[in-house]
């Protein structure tokens, strides 16, 4: 079955599933306009809309949003792993133990240090 999280990253809330779907939750929106001399206030209800994950040249799927004008790219296994993967702390690498880099499933990500990231990836670490 799948679960849903909230998850806050850079300003933006968004809802992640375990299943590796990225949402944006329903929103309201109020401000005001003058339309032939009269103030309104307009209050818009925006649905949750759905993002296609899209493949990054490192192989993992990022999910690519409009914020104010300027895109923004969020990394669908670092936003599960920050939703579902105990022991997750900012700045962490996400790792998956398998190898497989489409994979977002949970039990599949584990956070690291860098340090440790790049020795289990055989490159030295100095």
């Amino acid at each position: 079955m799948e679960q849903w999280a909230t998850v806050v990253e850079r300003g933006v809330t968004l809802e992640v599933s375990n299943n590796g779907h990225i949402r944006i939750p329903a929103r309201t929106h109020t401000y005001k306009r003058i339309r032939n001399g009269n103030e309104q206030v307009v209050t818009r209800t925006r649905k949750p809309q759905q993002y296609a994950p899209q493949p990054h040249h490192t192989g993992y799927s990022e999910v690519g949003l409009h914020i104010n004008g300027e895109r923004a790219r969020f990394m669908v296994h670092r936003l599960v792993a920050m939703a579902f993967v105990p022991g997750y702390e900012k700045g962490l690498c996400v790792n998956n133990i398998n190898g497989i880099k489409t994979e977002t499933e949970p039990r599949t990500l584990s956070g690291l240090a860098l340090r440790v990231t790049l020795s289990t990836l055989g490159r030295q670490v100095l």
